[in-house]
C-alpha cells in the first residue's frame, strides 16, 4: 500500500501546495480521496494512470475539494482510461455537480459511472480486500470522513522453517495456517 499526496492546501492553492487530493495506492488499483483543483497536473507528475482510478471519495462539496473532478473525468477517457468503471463516492449533490459540468461541457465519458451519495452519519462499503466506513463530520456543510479497515488475510507459511522445527506435513499445517 502507498500513499501519495497530491494536494495538502486548503482553501486555494499555494505556490508549492495544491489543493486537496490524495491517491492510495494498492495492487494495481488506485483509489482518490478528494480532488480539488489543480489535481491532473499533480497526477502529471506521477506514474499514476488515471485508468487504474476505480474509486473517488469525496469527503464533501465544496470547491477545493471537487474542482478538478470534472476535468478528471474527462481526460480519464483519452488518458489511459479506457473503458474501466470508476465509483463516486461523496455527499448528496455530487451527482447533480458532476452530471451539470458534463452537460454543460457536452462531455461524454467513455466508460461506466456509479455515484455513491451519503446521506446519513455512517455509512459502509466493501471492496475485495478493505471495508470503507463514512462518517459526518462536523463543518459548514455535509461533510464526511472515511476509514479504510484491511480485511483479514491468511498468512503465508514458511513450510522449511515448519520442517525444522519438527511440525508434521498435513492437515496440522492448514490448520496453522
Amino acid at each position: 500500500m502507498y500513499l501519495q499526496f497530491l494536494g495538502t492546501g486548503a482553501g486555494s492553492p499555494s505556490r508549492f501546495r495544491n489543493v486537496s487530493a490524495l491517491a492510495f495506492k494498492f495492487d494495481a488499483e488506485i483509489w482518490l480521496f478528494d480532488c480539488g483543483e489543480g489535481t491532473q497536473q499533480q497526477i502529471l507528475r506521477t506514474n499514476i494512470r488515471p485508468g487504474r482510478i476505480s474509486r473517488i471519495f469525496i469527503s464533501h462539496l465544496h470547491g477545493d475539494h471537487l474542482f478538478g473532478l470534472p476535468g478528471l473525468l474527462s481526460s480519464r477517457s483519452f488518458l489511459g482510461g479506457g473503458a474501466a468503471p470508476l465509483t463516486l463516492y461523496g455527499p448528496v449533490g455530487l451527482r447533480r455537480f458532476v452530471a451539470t459540468a458534463l452537460e454543460l461541457s457536452e462531455t461524454a465519458l467513455s466508460y461506466p459511472l456509479t455515484f455513491v451519495e451519503l446521506d446519513g452519519p455512517v455509512a459502509q462499503f466493501d471492496s475485495e480486500r478493505f471495508t470503507i466506513t463514512a462518517r459526518l463530520l462536523e463543518h459548514r456543510i455535509a461533510s464526511y470522513g472515511y476509514r479504510l479497515e484491511e480485511k483479514p488475510r491468511p498468512g503465508q507459511l514458511d513450510i522449511d522453517a515448519l520442517r525444522a522445527l519438527g511440525v508434521p506435513e498435513g492437515a496440522l499445517l492448514g490448520r496453522l495456517k
